[in-house]
């Protein structure tokens, strides 16, 4: 779990092919360089394209706490081109 005290930013790869959502557990997110902050409660599914392996988060509210999950394609005979 991540927690932001100020509006900070954080950037983190994420591998080629890979699921990632975030899920916001307190206060706001945006990402990339989006202006509308996306609130508490909410799922953010990220893109799995082979060109977009990482993803800038930005916190809008103080101490604001999300979850950042990564995950493994499970089929091998499943890939995003």
């Amino acid at each position: 779990m991540f927690e932001f005290f100020l509006v900070l930013m954080l950037h983190t790869n994420l591998a080629k092919g890979w699921t990632a959502f975030i899920y916001v557990l307190k206060g706001s997110v945006s990402v990339g360089s989006e202006t509308i902050p996306h609130e508490a409660f909410h799922t953010l599914v990220l893109s799995a394209q082979g060109n977009e392996t990482g993803v800038s988060l930005t916190a809008a509210d103080d101490k604001t706490e999300f979850v950042l999950v990564r995950i493994h394609p499970i089929c091998p005979y499943f890939t995003v081109t």
